[in-house]
């Protein structure tokens, strides 16, 4: 009954509001059409209208699994524990509100299935964005994972692309300490780790360049 319920609801609001938006619509476009005024107190009654009516029903959205949210969720869940992922926070709070949150949930999958983590950054405004998921999620809801022995904090590095060919090879050549510039070679959780190639996983979450390509 309660799915009935908010089925009914998520109609008719999408109805109504789809109405209203037909006939404002409609009507702006017939003034527009015949060269008549559009006074600006019309628009905003009507931008009132199609935001508020939807707000009186019990509408909800149904999250879509993509295949490739799911592939990353499986490859995750299919690590074995202990697992060594490499994290690299490539956007500016611009982005922050699309790709923060994957960043979070990330790092929450990674700490909850007994991963390791490795987070770099090869963006200038990466550190803070980096800083704030450690703070919500690494320290707040993982209290137990300590630093250098789960994860450490890379921090940033500059040179673009030119980072990512020596990574390839030699981690610790463009890595020689962490963000606090701790040694890497006395890091246990970068034990076994020369390159890139090492880590099980790579999850490079950017918007822009350096980062994923398109």
């Amino acid at each position: 009954m309660t799915v009935g319920v908010a089925m009914s609801s998520l109609s008719a609001g999408a109805i109504i509001s789809l109405v209203i938006l037909a006939i404002g619509l409609s009507w702006v476009a017939w003034r527009s059409l015949h060269g008549k005024e559009l006074h600006r107190r019309f628009i905003f009654a009507f931008m009132f209208v199609a935001v508020s009516v939807p707000l009186f029903f019990n509408i909800t959205f149904h999250e879509k699994i993509t295949p490739i949210v799911r592939a990353v969720f499986d490859k995750i869940e299919s690590l074995p524990t202990g697992s060594k992922v490499l994290i690299s926070f490539d956007f500016d709070p611009a982005m922050a509100p699309e790709i923060q949150p994957m960043a979070n949930a990330f790092v929450r999958h990674c700490l909850a299935k007994g991963h390791k983590l490795i987070l770099m950054s090869l963006w200038g405004t990466g550190p803070s964005l980096m800083a704030v998921t450690i703070d919500t999620v690494i320290r707040r809801e993982f209290p137990d994972r300590r630093e250098h022995i789960e994860w450490v904090n890379l921090g940033y590095k500059a040179g673009n692309q030119g980072v990512l060919n020596v990574i390839v090879s030699n981690l610790k050549k463009m890595y020689p300490t962490d963000v606090n510039t701790v040694p890497v070679d006395s890091i246990p959780v970068l034990e076994g780790i020369r390159s890139c190639k090492d880590v099980n996983l790579i999850l490079a979450l950017g918007g822009g360049y350096p980062g994923p390509k398109k």
